[in-house]
């Protein structure tokens, strides 16, 4: 049976089970999670921009979560190449995915690299695409506060709108995500699917949240016993504190650190905090998104400690017998 964690900002410092009442809600829609890298369409006054964001310095933006947001628009020249400022489309803000095919490795090497390669990787292997989810902002009017039904008619207008003023385009490269309303569909039974064909998951939202309100990441949760190795250093509240837990399994014979994780509460981070040497060597339960052929576990939180199980019988073999 499937188990989905809800994957998002942790409530207590732990990621919290998705609810089965949230799957039957009318007030809710689900949206596959694609596997790509989150990019914001902006068009500006004279040219329009792809920002992205990566972890680092935080900054403050009116139009964009916190983090910091670098811009990569040269990399994707078949979007930011569209003239449509001036065409009365200035001052528009879109969030979504870049894609390419179900690969976010290709979507890295393109976004990551610098701009000539992007192009010529695309060239060769097949031109990014850009999925839409939410407007921000369209022809200069701050959108966020309406509900997310009047925001996907936004945006389902304004493609439409930029699509007829440039039909030369490609626009055969952007989407609008799909969407499902729990009202009617199984949507529990359509997240499993994706997850089962070896996509993300998908995205809860609430019909009449505001942007960036009442959204729930679902993806599925599998679980793993691994040995505590040692700790990393907190930082921040967690001063003087663990950070979080470095774990292993045995790989021929040896023991080999795999990942680290979080999401104690904040009892059981000061336990293991008192008392690092009592733990080093034994077993804990982590959960994650998914265990990976090569033995990751995607997304590790803590979950408990597993004094009937012996460090031994935390294998590679067995780690990925849970794949």
């Amino acid at each position: 049976m499937t188990e989905f964690l809800a994957f998002g900002k942790p409530r207590g410092g732990r990621f919290q089970s998705i609810s089965d009442s949230i799957w039957t809600d009318p007030n809710v829609v689900l949206e596959p999670k694609l596997d790509g890298a989150r990019y914001m369409w902006y068009i500006l006054d004279n040219h329009s921009e792809f920002r992205g964001r990566r972890k680092g310095k935080v900054k403050s933006s009116r139009f964009h979560e916190p983090g910091e947001l670098v811009e990569k628009g040269d990399r994707v020249p078949q979007f930011t190449g569209i003239p449509l400022f001036w065409m009365g489309f200035a001052d528009t803000v879109i969030d979504g995915e870049v894609v390419n095919g179900n690969n976010v490795h290709a979507v890295t090497s393109i976004m990551g690299a610098g701009p000539e390669k992007a192009v010529q990787r695309q060239q060769e292997s097949g031109w990014a695409r850009y999925v839409a989810f939410d407007i921000l902002k369209y022809k200069g009017k701050d959108v966020r506060q309406n509900s997310y039904l009047r925001r996907r008619q936004i945006l389902q207008q304004a493609i439409t709108e930029m699509r007829e003023a440039a039909p030369e385009a490609r626009w055969d490269l952007v989407d609008i995500v799909p969407n499902f309303l729990a009202s009617e569909h199984n949507i529990k039974a359509i997240c499993k699917s994706w997850i089962d064909e070896g996509k993300e998951g998908g995205v809860i939202k609430t019909l009449d949240g505001k942007y960036g309100k009442g959204w729930t990441k679902a993806k599925r949760r599998v679980t793993a016993d691994v040995v505590v190795l040692d700790y990393t250093e907190g930082n921040g509240k967690f001063e003087g504190k663990i950070g979080a837990i470095i774990f292993g399994v045995y790989i021929d014979g040896q023991l080999k650190p795999i990942g680290q994780c979080s999401g104690m509460t904040d009892e059981q981070r000061q336990d293991f905090t008192d008392n690092k040497g009592r733990y080093v060597g034994t077993v804990i339960e982590v959960s994650g998104q998914e265990i990976t052929g090569h033995g990751r576990i995607r997304e590790p939180q803590f979950e408990r400690t597993r004094p009937d199980k012996s460090a031994e019988q935390c294998t590679f073999r067995a780690l990925t017998t849970r794949m």
